[in-house]
This record gives structure tokens, C-alpha cells and sequence, in this order.
């Protein structure tokens, strides 16, 4: 029998074994590493071409929107809603928020407070408040809450069930029994869309005047 060389016995060792895993665990793991850093390079290249990502909300507060949405005009076609809503054609080329709450759920007592506390230089003059309310007395609630109604904040009322019922379908707004789902503040650009929007529990005065400077500019 042939005798095994000193070479032969230091390759079948057990350190020359675990010197063999730590490579097969090192190669393991670039490829690992390469694979990852791949997967984050084609998610880096996706989101530099989706423009809500990048875009639509640069610089605004207010939580981002569905893309593509606009002002929406069919309000101005009920009946019901006195004075009639605007249609987006009618905002001059100015940005605009629609505040919209049910005046007997939470969210009216909530809104009503908001609107009762905004004086003419905490908005630009140029950026309309158009304050839609439904289900409920909103000549009692705009005395309860000292709602200015004026060029700057301006009062609708829905007097119909069948409004408030277009009015929420359209605007994605939750049932009565939702108290505080039924009011959003919705923020546009001058060119009508729908830029940012607020839940009751983010709206405040100063982050919907940042994004009302910020779209006018």
C-alpha cells in the first residue's frame, strides 16, 4: 500500500475542512449580498419613475391622494346644495380646499371648531375654503361655532338625504355611525387637482396654510 503524502494528510484534516466551509459560508454570503443590492436597485429605479412617489406631494403636508383625482365638478349639478358648489373651472387659478362634514357627527363639532377659529390672515386671501355640510341645521352650527361665511370661507349646505348620499359616495365618505370618518379636508392646486388631504385627526391651521403657499406659489 502506498504511503499518503504529507499533502494528502493536511487536506483531509479537520482545519482544512473548516477552512473549506468558511469559504463555501463566504461565497454564500456575496451572492447573498449581490442579490439584495440588485432587488434594491430595481426597487430604486421603480420608485424614480412613479411620480406620486417623487412629485405629486413634494413639499406638502397633507397626506398624499389618489393619483389623477380632480376637483369634483359634479357637485356644482345638485340641486340641493345651496349656493351651488364651484366647478373647477371657477377657482381663477388659485388653489382651494374643500372641507367637507356631517354636521351631526362628531366631525361637525370637531370642523366647526377648525373654521371657527380661522381668522383672514392665517389663509391666503386668494385661497378659497368652500365648506360643504349635510345632515344636519348648519345656520345653528355656523352660530355655535362662529363660522365666518365670506369670499375667504365659503358656506354649502346639502338640505337632502339623496345629497348626502352623492356627496359621500363621490367623496369616499364614511357612514354617520363613522362619526369622526365624516369630514375630510381635501387641499387642490391651482390647475384643480387633488394635491393633499386631511383626516379630522391631522387637519391643523398651520400645515393647510403651508400647503396653500406652497401650491400658490
Amino acid at each position: 500500500m502506498t504511503d499518503a503524502t504529507p499533502q494528502q494528510v493536511s487536506d483531509s484534516s479537520p482545519r482544512a475542512r473548516s477552512v473549506g466551509m468558511r469559504r463555501v459560508v463566504k461565497l454564500l454570503v456575496a451572492v447573498d449580498l449581490v442579490i439584495l443590492l440588485a432587488v434594491v436597485a430595481v426597487w430604486l429605479v421603480a420608485r424614480s419613475g412613479d411620480d406620486r412617489a417623487n412629485a405629486v406631494n413634494a413639499g406638502l403636508r397633507g397626506s398624499l391622494p389618489p393619483a389623477g383625482q380632480s376637483w369634483p365638478d359634479e357637485l356644482a349639478s345638485i340641486d340641493s346644495i345651496t349656493p351651488p358648489m364651484p366647478r373647477a373651472s371657477n377657482l381663477a387659478g388659485h388653489p382651494a380646499v374643500l372641507l367637507v362634514t356631517c354636521i351631526e357627527c362628531r366631525s361637525g363639532d370637531i370642523m366647526g371648531g377648525f373654521l371657527g377659529r380661522i381668522q383672514p390672515s392665517d389663509l391666503p386671501a386668494d385661497a378659497p375654503v368652500h365648506v360643504l355640510t349635510f345632515d344636519g341645521d348648519q345656520a345653528a352650527w355656523q352660530q355655535r361655532y362662529s363660522v365666518r361665511d365670506d369670499d375667504q370661507v365659503v358656506l354649502h349646505h346639502a338640505s337632502t338625504a339623496a345629497a348626502a348620499d352623492r356627496i359621500r359616495a363621490r367623496l369616499g365618505i364614511g357612514s354617520i355611525d363613522g362619526a369622526e370618518e365624516s369630514g375630510v379636508t381635501f387641499v387642490y392646486d391651482p390647475d384643480g387637482t387633488w394635491r393633499a388631504s386631511y383626516s379630522i385627526g391631522q387637519l391643523n391651521l398651520d400645515d393647510l396654510a403651508h400647503d396653500l403657499d406652497a401650491l400658490g406659489d
